[in-house]
């Protein structure tokens, strides 16, 4: 009778947890971790119980526990290179870069033609800022054409380095493995960008928008693109959801759309978002200031183009460009010769043994002796 007692026990522990395993097992797969972490634990120790521990654990945000799972595993089956190239990864994840190093070192030597070993190597020297990452990121491309997140690192290294042929090479192949890859369709874009193809990048960034993947990025992208391309009223729409569903305080998104609002002749336009990114980007306004007179002086306001440029050459006393535009706007503005002269004296001998405009200002201040020469006689 005791042993029929001992036997229906053993009967049911083992049922129990079998039953703990399945339920464990079901949430697993489902993605509910922390109810699968209950269940395992109430489930015999082996090797495929450890293992959905560590994931488990590593799932749920707490790697502490996960690393001492794959530890034990690890110390257990060091031959298992499954095991170990995910040991590997969370060693990597929680810096512990040394153990990583060495493990990963070992998985490329026992299997060199595993684009996944360089990878994660290159990943963990990326993230000590060594040069040698890109190298490994190289390695695993070669390996495998149609490793995608080597071939991003390769080409963002490319572009990096301005090698923008061999990274429009690689990304037109691997495109074609992936079109609606949202990192390679970024790349080209900004591949193009960069080479100044504006007309290619506007259409790589309206990919992006396809791909729905809006961002600030690619509105100020696009909206500086169309301006290149003398497409001012597109540029205006872009850098306008750029600064209304983004950022309103961008100060060269204002500065960028108030240029292409001034290639239209919105001058009003153009004066508002040349005063905001002035607002904002204070005490660096140089650029501003320049854009702001040239809108006045535009319409032949000389007399406000003149007090913009007085506030300028207040602010920026060294910036010779402000310092001469106050003696051609003043030439434009004033009836008094004298006046007009003494703004040219005030140049040159603020500038005019190096200055750039000293020829002309020189040239400009003879004329006007010669005038008020003959204006007395």
């Amino acid at each position: 009778m005791k042993r029929l007692w001992f036997y229906l026990l053993f009967i049911s522990l083992v049922s129990q947890a079998q039953e703990h395993k399945n339920l464990a097992d079901s949430y697993f797969s489902l993605g509910n971790y922390s109810k699968a972490i209950q269940h395992l634990k109430q489930t015999p120790e082996s090797k495929e119980q450890q293992h959905k521990l560590a994931k488990s654990y590593e799932q749920t945000g707490n790697l502490k526990s996960a690393l001492a799972h794959y530890e034990k595993l690890f110390d257990r089956y060091p031959e298992d290179i499954f095991l170990a190239y995910e040991y590997s990864k969370l060693l990597r994840k929680t810096a512990k870069n040394k153990q990583a190093e060495e493990i990963l070192n070992t998985l490329i030597a026992t299997d060199s033609l595993n684009p996944n070993f360089p990878y994660q190597m290159g990943l963990l020297k990326e993230q000590q800022s060594d040069s040698l990452a890109i190298e490994y990121f190289e390695k695993a491309y070669r390996l495998d054409p149609n490793h995608l997140p080597a071939a991003v690192k390769v080409v963002t290294d490319k572009i990096k380095n301005k090698v923008f042929e061999q990274a429009d090479t690689i990304l037109t192949q691997t495109l074609k493995i992936d079109d609606t890859h949202f990192q390679l369709s970024n790349l080209k874009a900004l591949n193009h960008f960069y080479q100044k193809d504006f007309h290619k990048a506007i259409a790589g960034y309206n990919k992006l928008l396809e791909l729905n993947r809006p961002s600030e990025n690619v509105y100020l992208k696009l909206g500086f693109a169309y301006a290149q391309v003398l497409d001012f009223e597109k540029s205006i729409e872009h850098y306008t959801i750029a600064i209304n569903d983004y950022n309103d305080k961008n100060p060269e998104a204002h500065y960028e759309i108030a240029t292409s609002f001034m290639a239209l002749h919105y001058y009003e336009k153009a004066q508002r978002h040349l005063e905001i990114a002035m607002l904002l980007k204070e005490p660096q306004l140089e650029q501003e200031y320049t854009s702001l007179f040239e809108l006045y002086h535009r319409q032949k306001k000389y007399k406000t183009a003149l007090e913009i440029l007085n506030e300028a050459s207040k602010k920026y006393p060294g910036n010779e460009f402000f310092r001469y535009r106050i003696a051609t706007t003043s030439d434009n503005f004033f009836n008094n010769k004298k006046t007009i002269l003494k703004q040219y004296e005030i140049y040159l001998k603020a500038f005019g043994e190096s200055g750039k405009y000293r020829l002309l200002a020189a040239q400009r201040m003879a004329d006007i002796k010669k005038e008020i020469h003959m204006d007395s006689e």
